[in-house]
């Protein structure tokens, strides 16, 4: 009789990514894109008019002429954005100056500054949550 051989440990992993990546292209989901890294003149035209959020916590919205109006953890605030170099410079309710690597694929955007963790989210149309918030001086 003809005994079968055990698959190499190799094998199973390598057969379930096939699998897997299989039913995603017959489902017609793409799989997950790596971030980019986007620089100087194209962060403006990507950010201008959008939001950036965690859709939890956080909700930054760039308007155009640099204006920044932010939700975060309860607390509306408003501030500034600008390109500086290949980086996006934020200054937020009294936090001072700090700038970005930005980071994109598809919706989702990542902030990156060293040595912080990377603020992580999605770049989308403004929603009208942040239409009513004021600043603490009573500005719009």
């Amino acid at each position: 009789m003809n005994a079968m051989k055990p698959l190499p440990t190799f094998i199973v992993p390598v057969l379930a990514l096939t699998i897997a990546a299989q039913a995603m292209a017959a489902a017609g989901e793409k799989p997950v894109s790596s971030l980019q890294r986007i620089r100087g003149n194209e962060i403006g035209p990507l950010l201008a008019g959008r939001e950036f959020t965690d859709e939890v916590h956080s909700a930054f919205v760039f308007e155009k002429g640099g204006v920044l109006r932010s939700f975060a953890f309860g607390r509306s605030g408003a501030g500034t954005w600008r390109v500086s170099g290949q980086d996006l410079c934020l200054v937020r309710d009294g936090d001072g100056e700090h700038c970005f690597e930005v980071w994109v694929a598809g919706s989702r955007m990542e902030l990156r500054r060293e040595p912080a963790e990377p603020e992580e989210g999605i770049l989308r149309q403004p929603t009208g949550r942040l239409a009513p918030f004021r600043t603490q001086r009573g500005a719009p």
